[in-house]
């Protein structure tokens, strides 16, 4: 598919982008996460093959720095999505690196075994009272959920982990059951969206001594990098945990400068920050990282922005986050 419906509110304003959500009845979670399992942003030739932006085709008619400015109101548009992958142009093979870029994506997404992305995990600093308080850019497009996840006891031989996950905000939430089995040595996830009667029912599956794990998760692009900052909220000492995903555990990886890292917790390494691990009713935050990842944050000092933007606390929900101007 070369749309999808959200690509509309990118070629009118949020005013009657939001008017045609009220009038028809949808939510933003209804038409971009419910509707597609999966999303892969081509980003424009405009923005970094320029020699390419146009050449022969007639329907490009905007210019360069136009179409530039499209294609960041598009990546808007679907921040958010739980599956949100940006292909830029910097690929080694030009244009045949970006196939091989979605090929990649698409067999990581339906389940197929493939090492070719690695998910990095970083803890994140609090202040001292354990608040997440970071100066906010201006222009950046957060998208913050509420997220439920439930552990259930695997069924069969071959399943190692089964999980369900309620996402959303307001009265508009998706949910997924997510099974991870071993198949001749390999590890197969298979991931597919239930109903909230589902949801329900299968919450009763929860495996013994384990509680739901309740989190406020932020989204958001920074250099065409989809990450996510997960607040977890019933875990005592309340870790706070930065992810994204790279190619490699060896690349280098550009972290935002308004979030300061305590340390990376990445793989095998660190199973005490996964999360059927942090699921257990006696889990707590090692005191060692507590003491560790708290600092007095200097909030006039921009959080190392250099500029003082809007000031938010990401531990709470978007309502209640901006605290400064």
């Amino acid at each position: 598919m070369d749309r999808g419906v959200m690509d509309g509110s990118a070629y009118t304003s949020p005013k009657i982008w939001k008017a045609i959500l009220n009038e028809t009845d949808w939510t933003t979670i209804q038409l971009r996460d419910r509707r597609y399992d999966a999303v892969i942003h081509l980003v424009t030739a405009a923005d970094g093959a320029e020699e390419f932006y146009g050449k022969n085709n007639e329907a490009r008619y905007e210019t360069i720095e136009q179409a530039k400015e499209v294609d960041s109101k598009l990546i808007n548009a679907w921040t958010g999505h739980p599956h949100f992958k940006i292909i830029d142009n910097h690929h080694e093979g030009g244009f045949k690196g970006k196939i091989q870029e979605i090929l990649k994506t698409v067999t990581k997404h339906i389940g197929l075994p493939d090492t070719a992305f690695v998910q990095r995990k970083f803890l994140l600093m609090q202040d001292g009272e354990g608040r997440f308080i970071i100066n906010e850019p201006t222009g950046l497009k957060r998208e913050t959920f509420e997220v439920e996840e439930i552990f259930l006891a695997p069924r069969g031989t071959e399943e190692i982990e089964s999980k369900i996950r309620s996402r959303g905000k307001e009265d508009s939430y998706t949910y997924i059951h997510e099974s991870k089995t071993v198949v001749k040595g390999e590890e197969i996830i298979r991931k597919r969206q239930i109903s909230a009667r589902e949801f329900i029912q299968l919450s009763d599956q929860k495996i013994e001594n384990t509680s739901p794990v309740e989190k406020i998760r932020h989204c958001f692009i920074y250099k065409n990098q989809n990450f996510v900052v997960d607040v977890f909220k019933s875990i005592k000492g309340n870790p706070i945990i930065l992810r994204l995903e790279t190619d490699t555990k060896s690349d280098e990886i550009s972290i935002p400068p308004f979030v300061k890292v305590c340390k990376e917790v990445t793989g095998e390494d660190f199973p005490i920050y996964t999360t059927n691990v942090m699921s257990r009713r006696d889990y707590e935050m090692p005191p060692e990282d507590i003491e560790r990842c708290r600092m007095n944050l200097d909030i006039d000092a921009g959080l190392g922005m250099g500029k003082k933007n809007s000031i938010s606390i990401w531990n709470m929900k978007d309502d209640d986050a901006t605290i400064q101007e």
